[in-house]
């Protein structure tokens, strides 16, 4: 090196060899190397494994579908959202009347008295050849409640993003607690009908409780069923407004073709295939067997009826998680 004398000082200094760095020693670079892979994230060019896990979307699909996959994952956590919803539903539909929650066994014991006044007494529809008027009203509530409590899961569940809308914009709120708490408020007006049921079944000894069991099952499969259509049609309503009306005409339509206020065996041959195919035949079967013990259900419909429920579930929280962020948003 070449000694250079600094000015005004006595102190000599060398130069510095050519190409070399005068702010950075050979340690200084080497940490700007690492820090500068760090913020990019990127080894040799590589992308991170978040990136690739993720694809660049901010949310990975594996754990899309571990969510649509997971049973109620998130329901538990809202228990207490949920009962106070469940709570409020209740209370503000029945405000003011004189009733109350008598409401929620009078009315279907009045769509039942109608029923049975055209069909049974009218038209002469009868469950069995030497079945009585009584025997055709037992068979129709057997399958009117779970019917009633499908259809009120279903199409309130359709509004109830949009008459929440106030409370999903304001806070980040947990969508799939609404459509649960409607259904959940359904259930509660079917368990109250079937307890009046019961205790009439067991006063004209007209009922078979050996399967009453079967009760339990059929309970879970039809809420698995029902919480998936509710949120599905919830989704939907928010992109498409009309999927509210257009439900009240789906179920107009169903009830006519589920053997609901008739038996299976009085449709001609050529429509039995296509009662077959509609689930909610198997679940009404399968409710009547259970409380009157006739007729036997095919297992192979009921796990027809089980599997498409879950189909539906799936389909519903797929639709649901895929979509939270555009509905409020919309809302």
């Amino acid at each position: 090196h070449t000694p250079l004398l600094a000015k005004n000082t006595g102190r000599v200094k060398h130069a510095a060899p050519r190409g070399a760095r005068k702010d950075a020693g050979p340690s200084r670079r080497r940490g700007r190397r690492r820090s500068g892979r760090r913020r990019s994230g990127r080894v040799s060019g590589v992308g991170s494994f978040k990136e690739k896990e993720e694809g660049g979307t901010g949310k990975s699909p594996l754990r899309v579908a571990y969510n649509c996959g997971t049973m109620f994952s998130s329901l538990p956590g809202h228990r207490h959202l949920i009962r106070e919803l469940v709570a409020r539903d209740i209370r503000s539909r029945y405000v003011g009347s004189v009733a109350g929650l008598f409401w929620s066994i009078l009315n279907p014991a009045l769509q039942l008295a109608l029923y049975t006044l055209v069909f049974s007494l009218v038209l002469e529809v009868r469950f069995g050849p030497e079945a009585s008027t009584g025997v055709f009203a037992l068979n129709l509530f057997a399958a009117l409640l779970p019917w009633m409590a499908i259809q009120e899961g279903v199409v309130r569940s359709a509004r109830t993003f949009i008459e929440n809308a106030n409370i999903i914009k304001k806070q980040r709120f947990p969508l799939e607690t609404l459509p649960f708490s409607v259904l959940v408020s359904a259930v509660v007006h079917q368990l109250l009908g079937t307890a009046v049921f019961l205790v009439v079944l067991a006063v004209a000894q007209l009922g078979d409780f050996r399967f009453l069991v079967l009760i339990f099952p059929l309970f879970g499969v039809q809420i698995l069923m029902t919480y998936g259509l509710a949120a599905l049609a919830a989704s939907l309503n928010v992109f498409f407004r009309d999927v509210a009306q257009l439900l009240g005409v789906l179920f107009m339509l169903f009830f006519w073709v589920t053997p609901i206020v008739y038996p299976r065996s009085r449709a001609p041959e050529p429509y039995q295939f296509l009662l077959s195919l509609n689930p909610l035949t198997h679940m009404v079967e399968a409710y009547r067997f259970a409380f009157l013990g006739a007729p036997e259900p095919s297992v192979w419909g009921l796990l027809y009826w089980g599997v498409l429920s879950l189909g539906f579930y799936r389909l519903g929280r797929f639709v649901l998680d895929r979509t939270r962020n555009q509905l409020v948003d919309l809302l």
